[in-house]
Protein backbone atom coordinates (compact mmCIF):
# COMPACT_ATOMS: atom_id res chain seq x y z
CA UNK A 1 0.00 0.00 0.00
CA UNK A 2 2.66 2.15 0.49
CA UNK A 3 4.69 1.54 -2.45
CA UNK A 4 1.40 2.51 -4.82
CA UNK A 5 0.69 5.52 -2.23
CA UNK A 6 4.00 6.92 -2.98
CA UNK A 7 4.03 5.54 -6.97
CA UNK A 8 0.21 8.06 -7.11
CA UNK A 9 2.29 10.74 -5.67
CA UNK A 10 5.56 10.53 -7.79
CA UNK A 11 4.76 9.10 -10.97
CA UNK A 12 7.07 7.69 -12.55
CA UNK A 13 9.14 9.69 -15.84
CA UNK A 14 8.22 8.70 -19.11
CA UNK A 15 10.61 6.25 -21.36
CA UNK A 16 11.86 9.27 -23.27
CA UNK A 17 12.84 11.01 -20.25
CA UNK A 18 14.32 7.66 -18.63
CA UNK A 19 16.35 6.50 -21.91
CA UNK A 20 16.67 9.52 -23.02
CA UNK A 21 15.28 8.46 -26.26
CA UNK A 22 12.57 10.29 -28.28
CA UNK A 23 9.16 7.98 -29.05
CA UNK A 24 8.68 6.78 -32.56
CA UNK A 25 6.10 8.22 -34.26
CA UNK A 26 4.30 7.95 -37.96
CA UNK A 27 5.33 4.99 -40.42
CA UNK A 28 8.43 3.92 -38.09
CA UNK A 29 6.33 3.52 -35.44
CA UNK A 30 3.49 1.73 -36.99
CA UNK A 31 5.86 -0.58 -38.46
CA UNK A 32 7.55 -1.21 -35.45
CA UNK A 33 4.44 -2.01 -33.38
CA UNK A 34 2.87 -4.28 -36.03
CA UNK A 35 4.26 -4.27 -39.42
CA UNK A 36 1.60 -6.86 -40.83
CA UNK A 37 -1.54 -4.97 -39.54
CA UNK A 38 -0.42 -1.58 -40.71
CA UNK A 39 0.64 -3.25 -44.09
CA UNK A 40 -3.04 -4.44 -43.83
CA UNK A 41 -4.83 -1.31 -42.83
CA UNK A 42 -2.84 0.61 -46.06
CA UNK A 43 -3.91 -1.45 -48.19
CA UNK A 44 -7.46 -1.20 -47.38
CA UNK A 45 -7.30 2.95 -47.16
CA UNK A 46 -5.59 2.64 -50.98
CA UNK A 47 -8.17 0.22 -52.33
CA UNK A 48 -10.85 2.61 -50.30
CA UNK A 49 -9.31 6.06 -51.69
CA UNK A 50 -8.93 4.40 -55.21
CA UNK A 51 -12.78 3.92 -55.29
CA UNK A 52 -13.53 7.52 -54.32
CA UNK A 53 -11.26 8.54 -56.91
CA UNK A 54 -8.91 9.54 -54.60
CA UNK A 55 -5.63 8.79 -55.75
CA UNK A 56 -3.47 11.38 -53.74
CA UNK A 57 -4.37 10.25 -50.68
CA UNK A 58 -4.42 6.23 -52.14
CA UNK A 59 -1.10 6.83 -53.36
CA UNK A 60 0.46 7.57 -50.05
CA UNK A 61 -1.13 4.24 -48.72
CA UNK A 62 -0.18 2.13 -50.64
CA UNK A 63 3.80 3.71 -50.59
CA UNK A 64 2.92 2.80 -47.03
CA UNK A 65 2.11 -0.64 -47.31
CA UNK A 66 5.17 -1.13 -49.38
CA UNK A 67 7.50 0.84 -46.90
CA UNK A 68 6.08 -1.81 -44.60
CA UNK A 69 6.50 -4.80 -47.16
CA UNK A 70 9.29 -4.11 -49.35
CA UNK A 71 8.99 -5.30 -52.54
CA UNK A 72 5.43 -6.91 -52.08
CA UNK A 73 4.27 -7.80 -55.53
CA UNK A 74 0.36 -7.02 -54.26
CA UNK A 75 1.83 -3.73 -52.90
CA UNK A 76 3.93 -2.66 -55.50
CA UNK A 77 1.04 -3.49 -58.44
CA UNK A 78 -1.51 -1.45 -56.64
CA UNK A 79 0.77 1.52 -56.51
CA UNK A 80 1.50 1.51 -60.28
CA UNK A 81 -2.31 0.97 -61.03
CA UNK A 82 -2.86 3.88 -58.85
CA UNK A 83 0.03 5.98 -60.59
CA UNK A 84 -1.75 5.30 -64.27
CA UNK A 85 -5.10 6.00 -62.82
CA UNK A 86 -4.09 9.40 -61.31
CA UNK A 87 -2.26 10.31 -64.44
CA UNK A 88 -5.55 9.28 -66.68
CA UNK A 89 -7.25 11.43 -64.25
CA UNK A 90 -5.29 14.68 -64.77
CA UNK A 91 -5.06 13.79 -68.42
CA UNK A 92 -9.37 13.84 -68.10
CA UNK A 93 -9.33 16.90 -65.54
CA UNK A 94 -7.43 19.10 -68.20
CA UNK A 95 -9.50 18.12 -70.68
CA UNK A 96 -12.57 19.12 -69.25
CA UNK A 97 -10.98 22.20 -67.97
CA UNK A 98 -10.06 22.91 -71.59
CA UNK A 99 -13.69 22.22 -72.83
CA UNK A 100 -15.57 23.93 -70.42
CA UNK A 101 -13.36 27.46 -70.76
CA UNK A 102 -13.83 26.75 -74.68
CA UNK A 103 -18.08 26.35 -74.55
CA UNK A 104 -17.81 29.29 -71.43
CA UNK A 105 -16.07 31.72 -74.44
CA UNK A 106 -17.77 30.10 -77.39
CA UNK A 107 -20.90 31.38 -75.56
CA UNK A 108 -19.83 35.07 -75.04
CA UNK A 109 -18.98 35.25 -78.80
CA UNK A 110 -22.44 33.91 -79.55
CA UNK A 111 -21.21 30.89 -81.58
CA UNK A 112 -23.79 28.66 -79.79
CA UNK A 113 -23.19 25.53 -82.03
CA UNK A 114 -19.44 25.47 -80.85
CA UNK A 115 -20.09 26.04 -77.16
CA UNK A 116 -22.61 23.06 -77.58
CA UNK A 117 -19.59 21.08 -78.44
CA UNK A 118 -17.25 21.89 -75.88
CA UNK A 119 -20.10 21.71 -73.43
CA UNK A 120 -20.62 17.92 -74.38
CA UNK A 121 -17.06 17.41 -74.59
CA UNK A 122 -16.37 18.18 -71.06
CA UNK A 123 -19.53 16.32 -70.08
CA UNK A 124 -18.45 13.29 -71.51
CA UNK A 125 -14.88 13.56 -69.28
CA UNK A 126 -17.68 14.33 -66.00
CA UNK A 127 -21.13 13.02 -66.92
CA UNK A 128 -23.74 14.38 -64.67
CA UNK A 129 -21.24 17.69 -64.02
CA UNK A 130 -23.47 20.37 -63.16
CA UNK A 131 -21.13 22.96 -65.05
CA UNK A 132 -20.86 20.95 -67.93
CA UNK A 133 -24.72 20.56 -67.71
CA UNK A 134 -25.59 24.79 -67.06
CA UNK A 135 -23.31 25.33 -70.10
CA UNK A 136 -24.91 22.97 -72.42
CA UNK A 137 -28.69 24.31 -71.44
CA UNK A 138 -27.76 27.73 -72.30
CA UNK A 139 -26.02 26.69 -75.59
CA UNK A 140 -28.73 24.73 -76.65
CA UNK A 141 -31.83 27.06 -75.44
CA UNK A 142 -29.73 29.87 -77.37
CA UNK A 143 -29.47 27.37 -80.55
CA UNK A 144 -33.01 27.10 -80.41
CA UNK A 145 -33.89 31.00 -80.35
CA UNK A 146 -31.50 31.43 -83.09
CA UNK A 147 -33.19 28.94 -85.16
CA UNK A 148 -36.65 30.61 -83.67
CA UNK A 149 -35.11 34.11 -85.42
CA UNK A 150 -33.84 32.27 -88.18
CA UNK A 151 -37.43 30.99 -89.21
CA UNK A 152 -38.80 34.20 -88.49
CA UNK A 153 -37.04 35.77 -90.33
CA UNK A 154 -37.60 33.97 -93.58
CA UNK A 155 -41.58 34.14 -93.15
CA UNK A 156 -41.22 38.12 -93.03
CA UNK A 157 -38.85 37.72 -96.07
CA UNK A 158 -41.43 35.82 -98.05
CA UNK A 159 -44.75 37.67 -96.28
CA UNK A 160 -43.03 40.93 -97.24
CA UNK A 161 -41.71 39.91 -100.98
CA UNK A 162 -45.45 38.71 -101.53
CA UNK A 163 -46.83 41.67 -101.10
CA UNK A 164 -44.96 43.47 -102.53
CA UNK A 165 -45.53 41.64 -106.04
CA UNK A 166 -49.12 42.29 -105.20
CA UNK A 167 -49.93 38.52 -103.84
CA UNK A 168 -51.89 39.24 -100.91
CA UNK A 169 -53.48 36.57 -99.74
CA UNK A 170 -49.32 34.46 -99.64
CA UNK A 171 -48.40 37.59 -97.91
CA UNK A 172 -51.37 36.74 -95.12
CA UNK A 173 -50.10 33.32 -95.10
CA UNK A 174 -46.38 34.04 -94.56
CA UNK A 175 -46.97 36.68 -91.89
CA UNK A 176 -49.34 34.10 -89.93
CA UNK A 177 -46.66 31.46 -90.12
CA UNK A 178 -44.21 34.41 -88.79
CA UNK A 179 -46.55 34.63 -86.21
CA UNK A 180 -47.10 31.40 -85.34
CA UNK A 181 -43.82 31.49 -84.65
CA UNK A 182 -43.35 34.69 -82.30
CA UNK A 183 -47.08 35.40 -81.23
CA UNK A 184 -46.72 38.97 -80.39
CA UNK A 185 -44.09 40.27 -83.09
CA UNK A 186 -45.41 43.71 -84.17
CA UNK A 187 -43.73 43.94 -87.41
CA UNK A 188 -45.43 40.45 -88.50
CA UNK A 189 -48.70 41.77 -87.11
CA UNK A 190 -48.84 44.87 -88.54
CA UNK A 191 -48.07 42.95 -92.22
CA UNK A 192 -50.84 40.67 -92.03
CA UNK A 193 -53.45 43.57 -90.90
CA UNK A 194 -52.30 45.58 -93.89
CA UNK A 195 -52.16 42.36 -96.18
CA UNK A 196 -55.67 41.17 -94.94
CA UNK A 197 -56.80 44.59 -95.96
CA UNK A 198 -55.52 44.94 -99.27
CA UNK A 199 -56.83 41.37 -100.18
CA UNK A 200 -60.31 41.91 -99.20
CA UNK A 201 -59.67 45.47 -101.06
CA UNK A 202 -58.24 43.66 -104.49
CA UNK A 203 -61.54 41.05 -104.10
CA UNK A 204 -64.04 44.20 -103.66
CA UNK A 205 -62.12 45.53 -106.77
CA UNK A 206 -62.35 42.41 -108.82
CA UNK A 207 -66.31 41.50 -107.94
CA UNK A 208 -66.80 45.09 -109.61
CA UNK A 209 -64.95 44.34 -112.21
CA UNK A 210 -66.67 40.95 -113.23
CA UNK A 211 -69.55 42.85 -112.43
CA UNK A 212 -68.68 46.03 -114.73
CA UNK A 213 -67.86 43.07 -117.51
CA UNK A 214 -71.17 40.71 -117.40
CA UNK A 215 -73.35 44.13 -117.20
CA UNK A 216 -71.42 45.64 -120.39
CA UNK A 217 -71.18 42.90 -122.25
CA UNK A 218 -74.94 42.06 -121.16
CA UNK A 219 -75.79 45.40 -123.04
CA UNK A 220 -73.94 45.02 -125.87
CA UNK A 221 -75.43 41.59 -126.41
CA UNK A 222 -79.15 42.95 -125.69
CA UNK A 223 -78.51 46.05 -128.54
CA UNK A 224 -77.51 43.69 -130.92
CA UNK A 225 -80.86 41.94 -130.16
CA UNK A 226 -82.59 44.53 -130.06
CA UNK A 227 -83.52 44.27 -126.76
CA UNK A 228 -83.20 48.12 -125.90
CA UNK A 229 -84.80 47.82 -122.39
CA UNK A 230 -82.54 45.34 -121.65
CA UNK A 231 -79.75 47.29 -123.04
CA UNK A 232 -80.27 50.29 -121.03
CA UNK A 233 -81.05 48.06 -117.76
CA UNK A 234 -77.19 46.87 -118.10
CA UNK A 235 -75.54 49.58 -119.35
CA UNK A 236 -77.04 51.76 -115.92
CA UNK A 237 -76.16 48.91 -114.41
CA UNK A 238 -72.42 48.89 -115.78
CA UNK A 239 -72.38 52.53 -114.80
CA UNK A 240 -73.29 52.12 -111.07
CA UNK A 241 -70.12 50.15 -110.56
CA UNK A 242 -68.23 52.76 -112.95
CA UNK A 243 -69.58 55.94 -112.97
CA UNK A 244 -68.57 58.28 -116.17
CA UNK A 245 -67.54 55.13 -118.11
CA UNK A 246 -67.39 56.43 -121.42
CA UNK A 247 -68.11 51.94 -122.73
CA UNK A 248 -71.35 52.29 -120.60
CA UNK A 249 -72.29 55.56 -121.36
CA UNK A 250 -72.07 54.90 -124.93
CA UNK A 251 -74.28 51.74 -124.40
CA UNK A 252 -76.74 53.75 -122.64
CA UNK A 253 -76.98 56.47 -125.06
CA UNK A 254 -77.21 53.93 -127.72
CA UNK A 255 -80.25 51.87 -125.83
CA UNK A 256 -81.78 55.12 -125.12
CA UNK A 257 -81.88 56.02 -129.37
CA UNK A 258 -83.11 52.76 -129.86
CA UNK A 259 -85.79 52.89 -127.69
CA UNK A 260 -87.15 56.38 -129.03
CA UNK A 261 -86.95 55.09 -132.29
CA UNK A 262 -89.30 51.68 -131.22
CA UNK A 263 -91.49 54.47 -129.39
CA UNK A 264 -91.79 56.83 -132.55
Amino acid sequence: VLWFLARGSHPAPAASQSTGTPPETGVRAAVKADPEQVYQTAMAAARSAQKNADFSNAIAQAELALKTKAGDPEATKLLDDLKQAAALAHQQELKYEAATNAAGSALVQMNYQEATNQAAVALATKPGDTVALNLLNQARQALAVGARQQQLEAAMDKANTAFRDGNFQEAAVQARAALAIATNDPAAKELLSRALASSEKAAAVARDLQKYQTATNASANALAGSKFQEALDQATAALTVRSNDPVALKLKAQAEDGLALSQA
